[in-house]
């Protein structure tokens, strides 16, 4: 029992160094911003997962990973299942201001810059977030998952 808890400990490990050196890190969110997931409390399938469900189990609750990542091990066969989700999108809009400058001549004949007006431009900015999971598997049963958050931001 000491050895197997031991391996499972180092195949965590393994898997967060793995993750670690995989993954970029997701943006900082900005003050005040409502976040509806949360890397420690799953929202998605993987709130079903129970530690030690058969792999068979986990394919009928996840589906079929993205990816699939064999590691070494010499006491079993050890797996890291990837998998993607949406898990939010929101739009903001944007504008952007643009003072309208023109050149104005004086009685002495002295000219300067005088603003005649504002410029603005609107734009939307996607904000979409998805979750990666990594579900690391040892002789095709749960042992374990990884939730990152990443944010990606487009603009029209």
């Amino acid at each position: 029992m000491y050895h197997r808890r031991l391996l499972l400990a180092a195949l965590l490990t393994a898997l967060l160094a793995h993750s670690a050196c995989a993954s970029t890190p997701a943006p900082s969110k900005a003050a005040g911003s409502d976040s509806k997931a949360s890397p420690s409390a799953p929202v998605g399938p993987e709130a079903a997962l129970k530690m030690g469900m058969a792999a068979e189990t986990v394919l009928q609750v996840m589906g079929k990973p993205v990816s699939i990542t064999p590691m070494n091990s010499d006491q079993g066969k050890a797996e890291i299942w990837a998998y993607e989700r949406q898990v939010d999108e929101r739009i903001e809009r944007i504008d952007t201001s643009t003072p309208i400058m023109a050149s104005v001549t004086d009685a002495s004949g002295h000219s300067r810059m005088v603003q005649t007006g504002v410029h603005t431009e609107f734009h939307d900015v996607h904000h979409i977030t998805k979750a990666a999971l990594q579900l690391l598997m040892f002789n095709d049963h749960y042992v374990t998952e990884k939730t990152t958050l990443k944010e990606t931001q487009v603009m029209d």
